[in-house]
């Protein structure tokens, strides 16, 4: 079993990926969600695609424990802005590989821009006045970068992702806070067509 850097070898067809991921760094909102890729290969270590990720909104069940006990015992009003989705472009570097009968494993990094869709919980912030509901739903460009590793069987795969990402939110009209969630994700990939 050796691991060794990609060389320049034809490419490969397109790389379809669709699973589940979770921020994993938001103390006040649960978000988990659905996440679909399409890569194509331009050399075997390189791939540009894109990818996206739908989180739909659970109400006061998406709420930390944390979060309920600041509103309900605290009465303070938590800023909450939860991700309802997120699309992006990204190129993929893979320079490390290895290939075994039957299977190969991979381990890359990858970049991309994009956007983001955001939506306040006012219920939470305790507040309906016309700053906050002008602000209450934004789109935000997105930086993201992440690891990620790939073990394939023929033309089916799994794979795990690790991705940072970095926003900057708009409360209340007034104030601009800098948002940094880190995503957790597994995909089920194959390779088509």
């Amino acid at each position: 079993m050796v691991w060794i850097f990609s060389a320049g070898a034809l490419a490969a067809p397109s790389v379809v990926g669709l699973g589940v991921e979770a921020v994993t760094n938001d103390p006040f909102v649960s978000t988990v969600g659905l996440h679909a890729s399409v890569d194509q290969p331009i050399r075997p270590w390189l791939r540009l695609g894109a990818s996206g990720g739908v989180y739909p909104s659970l109400g006061q069940g998406s709420w930390s424990a944390l979060t309920t006990q600041i509103v309900t015992e605290a009465n303070v009003t938590p800023d909450i802005s939860a991700i309802r989705w997120r699309a992006s472009a990204q190129a993929t570097w893979l320079p490390v590989r290895q290939e075994l009968p039957g299977r190969s494993r991979l381990l890359g990094l990858y970049a991309g821009m994009g956007w983001v869709y955001t939506v306040d919980d006012l219920d939470a912030l305790q507040s309906y006045d016309d700053e906050d509901l002008a602000t209450q739903m934004e789109f935000h460009p997105i930086v993201s970068g992440g690891l990620m590793a790939e073990v394939w069987w023929s033309s089916w795969g799994g794979r795990v992702r690790m991705e940072r990402a970095s926003y900057t939110e708009t409360i209340s009209s007034a104030i601009d806070e800098s948002r940094n969630p880190f995503w957790l994700g597994i995909d089920l990939t194959a390779r088509w067509p």
